[in-house]
């Protein structure tokens, strides 16, 4: 799915054209990510937060992603230019430059950071180890075969943050509330799922119902670790 088109949007930004720019962080990823941050909101204010905190969490976890995709295009540059899926990149075209992209990567972190300092004292003084923290999976995907761990670390850093949201959606569900939800754990969604759809490459492989795709061999094999 996309937001924008894929280039030639009409903004023009210092860093390159609006389109170009989106698709070089995968605004799309973003959006479809607010609502664990906004349930972990939920779950850390114990109710309903307020709407200037979530106004802040909003800009905040779009600004960090922003960031960390950015830079690790940067860092990727050398390979995607020989990698047949991402050589038409915006930053291997050329349509946006390697400096243009260190400048957004700055204004998002200060973005981030300030985004921190609305909300708290203890979120502005974590908010560079952040950052820091973030960036560090481009750099380590060099070196490691654990870098996912560290991605997956980066992307819930509470465990009990990730339990307390499907048990969210299932309440949310039992309301009666018909649940789109798309996640990459597939044990834990496909437990909670009345329907579940497997997708490789864009397409539709496989569906069926969540008990019985959690039974299904190449699922397993594929998704389950088993």
């Amino acid at each position: 799915m996309r937001f924008l088109p894929p280039s030639g949007f009409a903004l023009s930004t210092p860093f390159g054209q609006f389109g170009d720019i989106c698709r070089m962080v995968k605004i799309e990823h973003s959006v479809f990510a607010l609502p664990y941050a906004w349930a972990g909101a939920f779950l850390a204010a114990g109710g309903l937060p307020s709407g200037r905190a979530l106004i802040f969490l909003t800009i905040a976890m779009i600004a960090a992603r922003s960031f960390a995709m950015a830079f690790n295009r940067l860092a990727d540059l050398p390979f995607d230019r020989d990698n047949p899926r991402t050589c038409d990149r915006p930053l291997v075209t050329g349509v946006i430059s390697a400096k243009q992209t260190w400048a957004f990567c700055a204004l998002m972190a200060l973005i981030f950071i300030a985004c921190c300092a609305a909300l708290n004292t203890v979120c502005l003084w974590l908010s560079v180890p952040a950052l820091l923290f973030a960036a560090a999976y481009s750099l380590l995907k060099r070196f490691t075969p654990f870098c996912h761990f560290w991605l997956g670390a980066t992307l819930g850093l509470a465990p009990l943050v990730v339990k307390g949201i499907f048990e969210i959606i299932q309440e949310i569900n039992k309301q009666g509330v018909t649940v789109l939800l798309i996640e990459q754990n597939a044990n834990m969604a496909l437990k909670i799922a009345d329907l579940g759809y497997v997708l490789e490459t864009g397409r539709i492989t496989l569906t069926g119902s969540g008990r019985d795709l959690l039974k299904n061999e190449d699922v397993k094999k594929a998704y389950l670790g088993t």
